[in-house]
């Protein structure tokens, strides 16, 4: 039971960081919340690689910097905006598609299509005409397409940041990666951050003192450090001392764990086609991981 700890206690960070983010956009815009975090996680694996003496410019550094850019600059900002627009129940079975895309990009360096992986499509394809189907009866138009959109938007964003991850491993040390990709989303999305403001205006429920807000900003750097370094550390310990199989298994039901968080905490409606859905990319994530 212990050997799976470390890969639980991932499940629930990142099945719970996002709902968490969720209600803090009540009170801070989605790109400052990205920021925040971003600078929260940057500053605290900073510390480790000077620690550690793991900090040394190689050209996996520039494959790191890519990955940070798309996954966390582009794909994680899309997954909080997603979850503020068709809440989390809807964005998180969309977003770990990208599970399943990575799967069929990898046919590009060579790997066999297998029976496995169709079996996976056809799942997740299952699971987003159930989500379509029952967001059509609730939601209006305009925002259905635009919260569905950015829920595929952070599934493509990211397969690729996944993807250019190989050949930074090679390169690089896990502690390097990791702090490089937080830096470079950090810089990017900051200083993007005054377009992107007029771009997606946001619309805050609750008014609070800047005092409050202050609080707010550094519980979401905190919690960007348990989501970004912690649960990275342990997602790679996990595989590690369980093994990959073991470690997908668990972490595969993150979709599941982050309605069921949802619908507890941001007492989001859980319908069954959403119950549905999200078991349905937790089983097609472990498929095609575990096989």
């Amino acid at each position: 039971m212990l050997n799976i700890l470390p890969a639980l206690v991932t499940c629930i960070i990142w099945s719970l960081s996002i709902v968490l983010y969720k209600r803090f956009s009540r009170y801070i815009s989605v790109i400052k919340i990205n920021i925040l975090r971003l600078l929260g996680s940057s500053i605290v694996l900073f510390i480790i690689c000077l620690v550690l003496r793991q900090l040394s410019l190689t050209y996996g550094l520039i494959y790191a910097a890519l990955s940070g850019i798309l996954a966390l600059a582009i794909g994680d900002t899309s997954y909080i905006y997603s979850s503020t627009i068709i809440g989390v129940s809807v964005a998180a079975p969309i977003a770990y598609l990208y599970v399943i895309l990575v799967q069929f990009l990898a046919i590009i360096y060579g790997e066999n299509l297998t029976v496995s992986k169709i079996v996976a499509a056809l799942l997740a394809f299952i699971s987003i005409f159930l989500i379509a189907s029952e967001e059509k009866r609730r939601s209006t138009a305009k925002m259905r397409t635009i919260g569905i959109f950015l829920a595929f938007l952070t599934c493509v964003a990211w397969s690729f940041g996944q993807v250019v991850l190989k050949p930074a491993t090679e390169l690089a040390s896990p502690i390097e990666i990791t702090f490089i990709r937080s830096l470079s989303g950090f810089i990017v999305l900051a200083l993007l951050s005054p377009f992107l403001r007029k771009l997606v205006r946001s619309k805050h429920d609750v008014v609070l003192p800047k005092g409050r807000v202050f609080k707010i900003c550094l519980l979401t750097m905190l919690v960007g450090v348990l989501d970004l370094a912690l649960g990275a550390y342990l997602f790679v310990y996990s595989i590690a001392s369980i093994g990959v199989d073991y470690t997908v298994i668990v972490t595969g039901t993150i979709p599941v764990v982050a309605q069921l968080f949802a619908s507890m905490i941001e007492k989001e409606r859980l319908t069954l086609r959403y119950v549905i859905s999200g078991i349905l990319v937790s089983l097609s994530i472990i498929m095609v991981s575990v096989t």
